[in-house]
């Protein structure tokens, strides 16, 4: 072999080397990306089927005021009051922080009763300052064009849909939350209003 036939040949093969590198390159950075938007897809679905059980066991939606969706998640002693550690707060791209998330409270001592009329008047957070810890937990990023709907308005509300966007592989993804109440408390409301408060007892 001559020195030109050996040089046509080392190009040859530097070209074919490069090809390989650059399509290995290339393979692998579309396997990331399909495993990233894949988990994303994911971490989004858990968001979606951990709202929905939610709202599907909590006994009321208490009150919807600055864009933030109280719910009476559960009674827990089991005195037909809504005290304030059995508040779950969900908090749709409050806002416009792109954020979906869940505030969760909780006291170890202090046993604080609300009203309903307290919650729609949006007096919580005064009410609860200093006397409450609070754990916020961001279920899903990057959220847009969120709507929230309801069926009645509260504490009537048996149905809860909250409606957004995520951008997925430069695509806005469309998500839903549907649920209603299965366990929806309405027996233990003084009237059939939007103005109702809690009875305290079935009895009453």
């Amino acid at each position: 072999m001559t020195l030109v036939e050996l040089l046509i040949a080392l190009s040859i093969t530097a070209i074919i080397l490069t090809a390989a590198t650059t399509l290995a390159y290339a393979m692998t950075n579309a396997g990331s990306a399909i495993y990233l938007n894949s988990q994303e897809q994911s971490e989004v679905r858990t968001a979606v089927l951990r709202i929905n059980e939610l709202i599907s066991n909590s006994r009321l939606v208490a009150a919807y005021n600055n864009g933030y969706i109280y719910l009476w998640a559960c009674d827990t002693d089991r005195d037909n009051l809504i005290d304030a550690t059995e508040i779950i707060r969900i908090e749709p791209d409050v806002g416009g922080s792109g954020q979906i998330a869940i505030s969760q409270y909780h006291s170890p001592t202090m046993i604080m009763h609300l009203t309903l009329s307290q919650l729609r008047a949006g007096m919580f957070d005064s009410l609860m300052a200093n006397r409450l810890t609070g754990d916020r937990y961001v279920l899903v990023e990057g959220c847009s064009n969120v709507t929230v709907s309801f069926d009645a308005v509260s504490p009537q509300t048996k149905f809860v849909s909250i409606r957004f966007n995520v951008i997925e592989n430069a695509n806005a993804q469309f998500y839903e939350i549907g649920a209603a109440l299965r366990g929806w408390a309405g027996h233990l409301l003084t009237n059939s209003t939007s103005g109702a408060e809690l009875v305290g007892s079935d009895d009453d």
